[in-house]
């Protein structure tokens, strides 16, 4: 950093706030809480849905308010100059992809005997997700990794006699739409009216696409073997 005539500090570092904000608080979006309330409220479990989705609401407010009133403190120490963000790899996809299925791993606090079967799970939704983007487009994409999915945990259900759990939670946190809720928050927030509203539709476009592709694959696989 350097000093300039106005006594504001000027960083030197080239780097995107938004892309190295959203990376730190990915981790405590409440993508999952979300999705988890919109499966309640499909299955007419109203009163735990509604309470978990209001729930996941406030969270959403407090890391958004938080980056907000942040980002107009340092409006008044730093001037940040503007980057350019730059295209990785594609590689790089798969490197990220790894690390954070390894980070659910951890989170979930998840056996070791568990651990092949959720990276297997979380390949299978992501590789489904992706591919689903390509044909229905990138909120309703998703629809198809869930799909997969709930497939993938039934079988191992069934095959196992283990709990789908197991393998969907940690698998499903990677297509989980947090992300989405933070940008409309933070949209909203900075008087972005439009596109906070149209990225807060989408987050429940993409929460609702993973409910139904889970329902879906429940449909066809039981979790549960047929006695």
């Amino acid at each position: 950093r350097d000093i300039g005539v106005t006594g504001v500090q000027t960083c030197a570092l080239p780097i995107y706030p938004s892309i190295v904000t959203i990376a730190a608080l990915i981790a405590l979006l409440p993508g999952l809480t979300l999705t988890t309330a919109m499966t309640e409220l499909a299955t007419r479990n109203l009163v735990s849905g509604t309470a978990r989705l209001m729930g996941a609401f406030v969270i959403l407010l407090e890391p958004g308010i938080g980056v907000a009133l942040g980002e107009r403190l340092s409006a008044e120490l730093f001037t940040i100059a503007a980057a350019t963000p730059v295209t990785l790899p594609a590689w790089s996809v798969w490197v990220a992809f790894l690390v954070a299925s390894l980070g659910m791993v951890v989170v979930c606090q998840a056996e070791r005997r568990a651990v092949g079967w959720i990276l297997l799970a979380a390949l299978v939704g992501f590789a489904g997700a992706r591919e689903g983007t390509e044909l229905l487009g990138g909120e309703l994409g998703v629809l198809v990794g869930a799909f997969a999915l709930g497939i993938f945990a039934n079988l191992y259900a069934r095959g196992l006699d283990r709990p789908q759990q197991v393998v969907l939670v940690p698998a499903m946190i990677l297509l989980v739409p947090g992300s989405l809720g933070f940008r409309g928050i933070s949209s909203l927030l900075d008087r972005d009216t439009l596109t906070g509203i149209e990225t807060t539709f989408a987050m429940f476009v993409v929460a609702m696409a993973i409910v139904a592709g889970l329902l879906i694959a429940n449909a066809v696989v039981s979790p549960r073997r047929v006695m």
